[in-house]
């Protein structure tokens, strides 16, 4: 399932589908999570830094995209966002690992940890308008 996740990406890196960039993430993920419950492994610390790679290559990869389609954004400012995003979502996740290897009585201290990050995973993942709105009709 990796494997075709992978070539998803490529597919979509060299135009082929658009697509895969979704899809093939999302393979990627769901078969490492596949690994974890096959290795009967509930935490694994390499988790965050899987992540983190996840994050960077569908940045990275809808990057490119937009670059092919002519819409610079300047490079330096995309990669310090990409950096900070990057570095956040590894500080973000590795908290809530370390606080799930506390067990099960963190109480609601770690039920409190784990709403905060679902909460700056979901404002992480927000579509931007980035001042375009779709589907607007022409002036006449």
């Amino acid at each position: 399932m990796g494997g075709v996740g992978i070539v998803l990406v490529f597919a979509a890196l060299v135009g082929l589908w658009e697509d895969g960039l979704v899809a093939g993430p999302a393979l990627l993920l769901i078969a490492y999570a596949a690994a974890l419950a096959v290795a009967h492994q509930a935490l694994d610390p390499a988790a965050p830094i899987f992540g983190a790679g996840l994050l960077a290559l569908v940045d990275l990869g809808s990057w490119s995209l937009e670059l092919r389609e002519s819409r610079e954004v300047p490079p330096l400012h995309h990669l310090r966002t990409l950096l900070a995003v990057v570095i956040g979502a590894l500080a973000a996740s590795a908290a809530v690992l370390a606080a799930g290897e506390l067990g099960t009585g963190g109480g609601i201290a770690l039920w409190l940890l784990g709403a905060a990050a679902a909460g700056g995973i979901f404002t992480i993942l927000r579509p931007t308008s980035g001042g375009r709105t779709r589907n607007r009709r022409p002036e006449r």
